[in-house]
């Protein structure tokens, strides 16, 4: 299998467009899975401008250019497939990620609007909200020193890549990769849930 890539910096807009152009020019889409995403932990007063600004042109900006310009060439599919990547924080504010979670309730948002809107064609927009994903030794010690809970719902990116993909093919809108943990910030009611989620991430940058 031939395996075509395209290195570029998702942040500048301009590079979006090129990639974009890229690749109608060259490809018939089936399958478009925005799972670009960056964030972090600062306090807000002590956050640079490229680090707000990063955050949303890649997780906001990046996310709605992609989809736009490539989906006419989805569109001219028989069968087609968009899979956004939000995040469980996408359910509830965090202090001293602030930024990080409201641009995953875009993306969250974002993907029910269009995939009501598409649902008389051929294109399925699913959106899945996982938690901490194990995607390298940094991301890893930072979850794991948030205690039990932390270690407890670190997921693995394979087996999550895996149950994506199945779910998005039976054409699943809306995916929870941990419905336990869903339930739980469901439920909680946000005075509870958003000083005690700002505690846990609070030891993030101790």
């Amino acid at each position: 299998m031939k395996v075509e890539y395209y290195e570029t910096d998702l942040s500048v807009k301009q590079n979006v467009i090129a990639l974009c152009n890229w690749l109608n020019k060259n490809f018939d889409i089936y399958i478009l899975i925005n799972n670009a995403g960056v964030g972090g932990t600062k306090k807000f007063t002590e956050a640079s401008i490229h680090y707000i600004d990063s955050i949303m042109q890649v997780n906001v900006v990046a996310t709605s250019l992609l989809t736009h310009q490539l989906l006419p060439n989805l569109l001219r599919q028989q069968q087609a497939y968009i899979l956004n990547v939000s995040s469980m924080a996408a359910f509830s504010p965090i202090g001293y990620k602030t930024v990080y979670p409201a641009s995953k309730t875009f993306i969250h948002s974002f993907s029910r609007g269009l995939s009501e809107e598409l649902k008389n064609t051929g294109v399925v927009v699913s959106v899945v909200n996982p938690g901490a994903m194990a995607t390298n030794e940094d991301v890893c010690q930072r979850i794991k020193n948030l205690g039990i809970i932390g270690r407890m719902t670190l997921l693995q990116p394979d087996k999550v890549a895996a149950s994506c993909i199945k779910k998005l093919f039976k054409r699943d809108r809306v995916i929870m990769v941990n419905p336990w943990s869903w339930l739980a910030i469901a439920l909680l009611p946000i005075w509870i849930k958003l000083p005690l989620l700002t505690y846990n991430i609070k030891k993030e940058i101790r």
